[in-house]
């Protein structure tokens, strides 16, 4: 297995794949979507399931060498473009679906929805989740970690955004309560998953370690 994905692999890396890709895949039941892009897609972990659902997807990443793994493992069946998500190379108006997953931290969120809304379609979507600044992990983050990329925004901050680039949050659910880290294999994790479901955690976004949030641009899609 390459580097790329085995902190997919991972017990926890698991959970928040299913938990992520279990968003994904309600929205693309309810919603007919024509063209999706995938940016920061990695190896693919979002990218080929979409695919495999008969959608037209283009992967977008920084990083030539998780794009060719994913090039290796599709062998031509969906489009890949070297890019990141403050400059798109793409012209206005192209994706019904923006998908944007593990990635906020690295990109400025302004920028970012701005380029998104550029790129989307009118009354078309855009997928993406955060780490809530508004949340327990954050305050262990701050202590334990070195690093200072995640847990930078509240929802109400990400809101504020996308409501300034015209979008309206359609959907919101919290996520990733479980006290562990991504590269955790603990045997624990499965029962604390269950538990988050059986307390309805994903009902809290505002105080949720992470969020899905699922946005609208404005205007009546052609």
């Amino acid at each position: 297995m390459n580097v790329y994905d085995l902190m997919n692999e991972t017990a926890m890396g698991s959970y928040l794949t299913r938990r992520e890709w279990g968003f994904i895949d309600g929205f693309l039941n309810d919603h007919a979507v024509g063209l999706c892009l995938d940016l920061a897609c990695g190896t693919g972990r979002i990218s080929i399931p979409v695919v495999q659902r008969g959608i037209n997807i283009v992967s977008v990443d920084y990083d030539l060498e998780a794009l060719r793994v994913l090039e290796q493992k599709q062998n031509g069946s969906l489009e890949v473009v070297r890019g990141d998500g403050t400059s798109l190379p793409f012209r206005r108006s192209v994706f019904d679906c923006v998908i944007c997953i593990q990635a906020m931290g690295n990109i400025d969120p302004e920028l970012f929805i701005r380029e998104c809304s550029r790129v989307l379609k009118r009354g078309g979507y855009l997928l993406f989740n955060i780490s809530n600044k508004r949340s327990y992990k954050c305050v262990i983050h701050r202590v334990l970690s070195r690093h200072r990329i995640f847990y930078r925004f509240t929802f109400e901050d990400v809101r504020r955004c996308l409501e300034d680039e015209g979008f309206t949050v359609v959907d919101s659910r919290g996520y990733n309560w479980l006290p562990h880290q991504r590269k955790s294999d603990s045997t624990l994790i499965p029962y604390f998953a269950r538990l988050e479901e059986i307390l309805g955690l994903e009902r809290l976004p505002a105080v949720s370690p992470h969020l899905f949030i699922i946005a609208k641009k404005s205007g009546v899609a052609p």
